[in-house]
């Protein structure tokens, strides 16, 4: 897990390193790599098992849903480890997997409140990386044209 916080320190200070020099087109190619050590981080903290945590994000563990709006770990992950923005969809499942009272019906509003903020998060850290991985790699130019941003 220390290597994850090295890699996300450096990632995100090159991140903003180039922002500030105005080089958006490295600027978007760096902050990819961070949202990805960031979900991963939050993955380890979640799961509070470094072996299971380690297992999930080498694609050997992969969650199943099941009809309680819970998950449980399954072996395997469809012959194909998880990459990019598919470990920012996944941090969201580990906290439901490590706490299910979170989605019961009898959740209280604090943990509802949680489990959709979590989500949430989740689900715009990956959008964040589909725009991040547009400008990135499908773009000529570094300059940053404000008039075809999509973002909202």
């Amino acid at each position: 897990m220390e290597d994850i916080r090295k890699n996300l320190r450096e990632d995100y200070n090159t991140s903003v390193e180039k922002f500030n020099a105005k080089e958006y087109k490295n600027f978007f190619r760096n902050i990819r790599p961070t949202i990805e050590w960031l979900s991963k981080l939050l993955i380890f903290d979640f799961m509070r098992d470094d072996e299971l945590a380690r297992q999930l994000i080498r694609g050997e563990k992969s969650f199943e849903l099941q009809q309680s709006r819970t998950f449980k770990l399954k072996d395997g992950n469809d012959g194909h480890a998880p990459t990019g923005k598919t470990f920012s969809l996944m941090f969201p499942k580990v906290l439901v997997y490590r706490h299910p009272e979170y989605v019961a019906f009898q959740a209280s509003r604090d943990q509802q409140r949680l489990n959709r903020g979590l989500k949430g998060c989740g689900d715009e850290l990956a959008r964040y990386y589909d725009i991040a991985s547009g400008f990135g790699n499908h773009t000529n130019d570094n300059i940053l044209n404000y008039n075809n941003l999509w973002i909202y």
